[in-house]
């Protein structure tokens, strides 16, 4: 796992899945505490994160299939899962500190990444 995080591409993966993680949790109302209580008995609070993980994990998994179609063998199955982890996390922290200018910084980091990245 150290060596795959080497590559600075690999990063990207936790990076833009954390901010997905956190937007969705705040676009999709997690940290409105009169409708989402935290509570750890309340099963939503432990779900609403797990809901953005696997939103972001889905995309993931196809974004690896379009770069399959592009140059074979350059997709990873570690790629979704790192992506889904740190969605995860991102979805957690926004239970507890949801912020939509936080959101909003992150989400322009993510866009300037993917286009200076992706820009071919």
């Amino acid at each position: 796992m150290k060596t795959y995080f080497k590559d600075i591409r690999n990063l990207y993966h936790v990076l833009i899945g954390f901010t997905s993680g956190y937007d969705l949790s705040v676009i999709f109302g997690f940290g409105n505490r009169d409708k989402f209580p935290l509570s750890w008995d309340d099963l939503r609070t432990l779900l609403a994160p797990v809901a953005c993980a696997v939103v972001v994990g889905w995309f993931a998994f196809l974004w690896e299939k379009r770069q399959d179609k592009i140059a074979k063998g350059s997709s990873d199955m570690r790629d979704v899962y790192v992506s889904m982890i740190a969605a995860y996390l991102g979805g957690f922290i926004a239970l507890f500190y949801p912020n939509m200018i936080a959101a909003i910084i992150l989400s322009g980091i993510s866009i300037v990444i993917l286009a200076k990245h992706y820009k071919k």
